[in-house]
């Protein structure tokens, strides 16, 4: 599966949000100016090549998704390696990145092959990211699984770094929020316990979440 095989901006959209998330609802992948009828047709095009599952709660990448993003199965397969960020500024605010129309997680990034070590991608994911230029302290790693039932849905290894920094700027997709108003906004699964894990402020860490 290569890039030149999806070339219309809906289905791209479509993978876009998925590649972010575990399980989006229908509404989270609307667009703009486009009419839900077409919107579904594209998604069934996407459904019918298996690049999208549909799965309770919504839809999620096939397995033909997963490969066209150089991913494998979390369950029952390889764990997904990310590189998470807990940036806090000097007014105590958190910094969210927008994942869906609704949905909001600390900024984060796929560790891949080709990165050179973790914090070089940590740095990538700062620059790339949040337009800043800091290097970020490894705090420790966070095991997160989440669970639709008794079947594990999804098993992701974060690599979890810190900073304080003043100077990110918000913008679309990158907002400061209150730690104690986190609850007002639907999350990713375990953000806040990764979240407040990292203000304990031990030299290194590891924690497992279930959700």
């Amino acid at each position: 599966m290569t890039q030149k095989n999806i070339t219309h901006y809906i289905q791209k959209h479509i993978l876009a949000v998925l590649e972010s998330d575990s399980v989006v609802r229908f509404r989270d992948l609307r667009l703009d100016d486009v009419d839900t009828n077409l919107l579904s047709y594209h998604l069934g095009l996407l459904v019918k090549r298996d690049l999208v599952s549909r799965v309770d709660g919504g839809y999620t990448l096939g397995s033909e998704g997963l490969a066209y993003f150089g991913k494998a199965p979390s369950a029952g397969g390889q764990i997904e390696v990310q590189v998470m960020l807990v940036v806090q500024n000097s007014e105590g605010d958190i910094l969210m990145q927008r994942q869906t129309s609704s949905k909001w997680s600390l900024p984060r990034i796929g560790l891949k092959a080709s990165d050179v070590s973790i914090q070089s991608a940590a740095n990538n994911l700062v620059r790339g990211s949040l337009g800043a230029d800091f290097q970020p302290e490894h705090a420790g790693e966070c095991y997160v699984r989440v669970r639709d039932g008794k079947k594990v849905h999804s098993s992701t290894l974060a690599h979890v770094f810190r900073h304080y920094s003043d100077d990110v700027d918000e913008t679309s997709r990158l907002k400061w929020m209150r730690p104690h108003k986190l609850d007002q906004v639907e999350l990713e699964p375990a953000v806040e316990d990764i979240m407040t894990r990292t203000f304990f402020r031990d030299p290194y860490f590891f924690e497992e979440f279930i959700v």
